[in-house]
């Protein structure tokens, strides 16, 4: 399988997970868990696909990068209430 494919496959997966962890799990705190784990493989699919970019596509990652961080930092609040 080559790299490219598997970064769509784990990038999909990201997605669904984070998409539909609110309406698959009844759970408010196992839905909370798997949507951070969702955040994470997202972020680092992020970073992955635009390693190598100008300095707009830098700048667009970080913004990606930073929001993704302040919706785990939500959901880990969310968590510790």
């Amino acid at each position: 399988m080559s790299k490219s494919v598997r970064n769509w496959i784990w990038t999909l997966t990201a997605v669904v997970l984070i998409i539909f962890s609110d309406w698959w799990i009844k759970s408010d705190v196992a839905s909370r868990i798997v949507n951070i784990i969702g955040c994470l493989i997202l972020m680092k699919q992020l970073m992955k696909m635009f390693q190598h970019g100008s300095k707009k596509v830098v700048f667009w990652q970080i913004v990606g990068v930073a929001a993704f961080l302040a919706a785990i930092l939500i959901d880990l609040i969310l968590l510790s209430i």
